[in-house]
Parts: structure tokens; sequence; C-alpha cells
């Protein structure tokens, strides 16, 4: 029940927050609430541990309570057209679709079991965020005896230091009472999904929209961390959101998506710090698109851009760790311990993940093949901005790499490529194959041979 309750206050912070956007589908705003909702309440458990009161259900329950309350005051029109659009009536099935739902859904079901009957496993958690979650619940306190313990001191990894939203919310939900805490990880994945069929269906056809679905929940690895606790899933979730909003940002112009971009790409720096580094370059796109524009509206789209990454950052790193940890390891960027890797070796590495049919399936080719059909066939470039955070993620980890010690292609690389995955559905779904693809579909169905058969050239 506390669990429970846990969740829709969450939701509930969420949807003070997203509320304000112009959503079509109650689906997408549903998910967005879930999706903004826990990186927004992690925050809240950080500012309760800093009063001078212990951590339990309680004092986090009255704190989410409390940011519900004041997240949804105001404009009470946006509220009630976001909560008119969640109204079940308004939703509509369609046989064809029902194939996909049963299916993914099936899928989904395997992910919440194990995430509600299996413990922690992965090390990086058992040794790191899970570990601190466990002792800041029975101590009260983030700065558990795992920091301050006599026995551990000077002989900790970099794990408890790392980025703390998958601990903050593995210490929410031990609070909440589940045992393993893992229930999280099942409300951001399937709210995701979510989204992605409330984006994709916004555009395409059921059946097309379906089988990117799919594409998505059947990535093997990507699948196995939507119940095994570990940064990346969330990291790549909050990632691909703030690409998609930047990108409805630069297509169209307007500022609420560029307000959202911002918030999730500052939350996937509070899942993963590396984040920082690839967040910096959307700053660029966001100043080029405001080249027109004086100087003080570019600094200000900037800095809306730029502004929550930089502060969660800092936040953690630059404060947490530093003044109320205390003691955390340093990583050694361009440390002669990374001088021997050769680049050709490390570019070879990554270009050989791309075809790992035991990691990826058959993904990657499958996204590729449509990336590659859209350009040269239609000379598709409506969704270059997605496209771009390709080669740049690429190079970027190829980078991280070789100047940092502790990244490795097999452990850093392997699952930080998670992030390209909901920007290359996205992209597909929002392509003029995959459209024309829809179009005729939806042609046939309504009997309109004519349309049908019109060329993919032709549509607008």
């Amino acid at each position: 029940m506390i669990a429970l309750l846990t969740a829709l206050l969450q939701g509930a912070i969420g949807f003070g927050i997203v509320r304000h956007l112009e959503l079509r589908r109650g689906g997408m705003v549903l998910s967005l609430s879930f999706l903004a909702g826990l990186p927004a309440s992690s925050l809240l458990v950080i500012a309760v541990d800093r009063f001078p009161i212990a951590l339990s259900s309680g004092s986090v329950l009255a704190a989410f309570a409390a940011a519900a309350i004041v997240a949804n005051l105001g404009r009470r029109d946006r509220s009630r057209i976001g909560l008119l659009s969640l109204d079940p009536r308004r939703i509509s099935w369609r046989a064809h679709a029902l194939v996909f739902c049963v299916v993914i859904v099936l899928f989904c079901a395997v992910s919440l079991w194990q995430c509600l009957y299996l413990p922690v496993i992965p090390r990086d958690a058992t040794v790191g965020m899970d570990l601190v979650a466990k002792y800041a619940a029975e101590e009260g306190r983030i700065r558990s005896s795992v920091f301050t313990g006599a026995a551990l001191e000077g002989r900790l990894s970099n794990q408890p230091y790392y980025a703390p939203f998958v601990m903050l919310m593995q210490l929410t939900y031990r609070l909440a009472g589940v045992p393993f805490g893992k229930l999280w990880l099942s409300i951001l994945f399937l709210s995701f999904l979510l989204f992605l069929h409330a984006r994709l269906r916004e555009r395409l056809h059921p059946i097309p929209a379906g089988l990117l679905l799919l594409c998505f929940v059947t990535v093997p690895l990507m699948f196995s961390y939507s119940y095994l606790v570990a940064t990346d899933l969330a990291n790549a979730v909050f990632f691909g959101l703030g690409a998609i909003f930047l990108h409805d940002h630069l297509r169209g112009g307007r500022d609420r998506p560029l307000l959202m971009s911002g918030l999730f790409m500052g939350f996937a720096c509070w899942s993963r710090s590396e984040t920082i580094l690839f967040v910096l370059p959307g700053a660029l796109a966001v100043l080029w698109h405001a080249r027109r524009s004086g100087a003080a509206a570019k600094a200000a789209r900037a800095a809306a851009y730029l502004a929550l990454p930089l502060f969660l950052f800092g936040l953690w790193h630059l404060v947490y760790c530093r003044f109320v940890l205390e003691g955390a390891p340093g990583t050694a960027v361009f440390s002669p311990a990374a001088a021997g890797r050769s680049l050709g070796g490390t570019a070879a590495e990554v270009a050989g993940l791309l075809g790992a049919h035991s990691l990826y399936g058959t993904a990657f080719l499958f996204l590729g093949a449509v990336v590659l059909l859209n350009l040269a066939w239609l000379r598709d470039r409506e969704g270059a901005w997605l496209l771009a955070w390709v080669p740049l993620l690429l190079v970027g980890f190829i980078a991280l790499v070789q100047v940092v010690p502790a990244a490795s292609v097999e452990n850093t690389v392997k699952r930080g490529l998670f992030k390209l995955f909901p920007i290359l559905v996205v992209y597909a779904g929002e392509s003029r194959l995959y459209r024309s693809i829809s179009d005729r579909l939806a042609a046939w169905e309504s009997g309109d041979e004519r349309e049908a058969t019109a060329p993919p050239e032709s549509l607008p």
C-alpha cells in the first residue's frame, strides 16, 4: 500500500511538471508524468536527508505529498485538459494492434515479475547504489556507516559515489516496503514504452508503430536491464527523452519542448555522470538554431537547456560527494593509465559491438537499414537533428575510453549504446519511409486504392 501511494505521488509530481505541455494523447500525459516524477522526487529525498530528521517512509511521503500539491497549483485549465486526456473512454482499440499489445505485455510481465521477486545481483549495485540504499534505509541517513565506518575507510571503490538517481530510487522503494526496491524500474520501463507507443501512434498506423515498439522491447541486453538494477537503462530513457524534445524544439522553434529537453537532460546527468559530456554539444545546436536572435535570446535558450544538467552534475559531484559524503575517490582523466590504448583498436571494438547479435539482436541492423533507405532513396532530412546524435555518441564513447582509465568498451560503451535505441526508434517512426508505409496501410484499410499506390515521393 505504501509503495502504491509512493508511485501515485511521484506521478502527481510529474503531472504538475508536464501538464503545461500541449500533449494530445493521454498515454503521453500519463507516461511523462511518471518519467518526470521519478527523478524529480529523488531530489526531494536528497532535500529530506539534509534536514535534521531521519529518512523514513513517513518523512519521504510527506515531502512527496507537499511537492505534489505545490506542483499542481495554478493553471487549472491545464490540469483539467491533462486529466481529461486520461479518460479511458478516449482509448480506441483496433484488432491488429492487440497482437503487438499481447506480445509486449508478455515481455513486460516477465520484467515486472523479476523486479518484484528476484534480488539485486549486478556487482555495481551490490557494492554501490543498492548497498548505500540499504544502509540509508536502516540508519536514516545517506551518509551512513558505508561511508563513515572505520572498516571501510579508504577502501571504497567509486560505485557508492555513482550519480545518485538509482540509489535514491532504491532507497525510496525500500522505505516503502518493497523487499528488493526494484519496483521503480518497472514503472520507468513501462512508462517509457507507453510514451514511445503514444509518440509513434501520433504519426503511424498501429502495425508499423507496433513493429517499432517490438523492436525496442526485444533488444536482448536492454530488456535484461529492465529488471537488473543499474544506471544504464534509466540514463538511456532520460537522454532519449531529452534528445527527442530537443528535436521538437529545433524543428518547430517552440520553447516548451526546449524546457523539457533541458529537464530530461538534467535527469540523464543525475543518473550517469559522464552524460554531461554528451549534453554540452546540444547547446551548440540550440545556439545555431537561435542564430538570428539577439544575444539575450540566445543566452536564454542555451541557459534553459543547460541549467539543470550543470546544476545536478555540480550538486552531486561538487557539493554532496565533496562536503557531505567526503572521501570520494577521484577519476584520473587524461591519465597515463589510458595512454597505451590504441585509437584504432578502440574504434574497431565499438564498431564490432554494433553487430553483436547476442547483445542487441537485429535492432541495429534493422534500424540502420531504415536510416539508409530513408536517406538514400527518399532523401528525407527531417530527422537530421535526431540522427546527429548517432555519430556524436559513437565518437564521444571512443574518446571517453581513450582518456578515462575506468572506462572500457566492454562495460561503459556496451551499455552506453542503449542511448541510441530510443533516438533511432523515434527517427524511424517519423521518417518518410515509415510514414509512406503507414499511409499505404491506412489507405488500403479504407479502400482508397489510388492513395495506397501513390509513390512515396508524392508524400508531403
